[in-house]
């Protein structure tokens, strides 16, 4: 897997998983996770991106899928 496309996946869940723990108001913010979560736009009514979980998924999947593909 190229570089490019495990960091659209990493920015794919670091997106996704602050939603699906409920946003700026949920779960997600009132926990330990909340430290490298950041709010991009100030205008924004929700938008959150997982600073953690970007690096994590990025660099897991770019290792993971480069190493299967030999």
């Amino acid at each position: 897997m190229e570089l490019l496309k495990a960091a659209l996946l990493g920015l794919v869940a670091a997106v996704a998983l602050p939603m699906v723990f409920g946003g700026p108001s949920g779960a997600w913010m009132n926990s330990f996770a909340a430290s490298g979560t950041i709010a991009p736009l100030a205008g924004s009514p929700g938008l959150l991106i997982s600073l953690p979980v970007l690096a994590g998924v990025t660099i897991l999947s770019w290792l993971f899928f480069g190493w299967s593909n030999g």
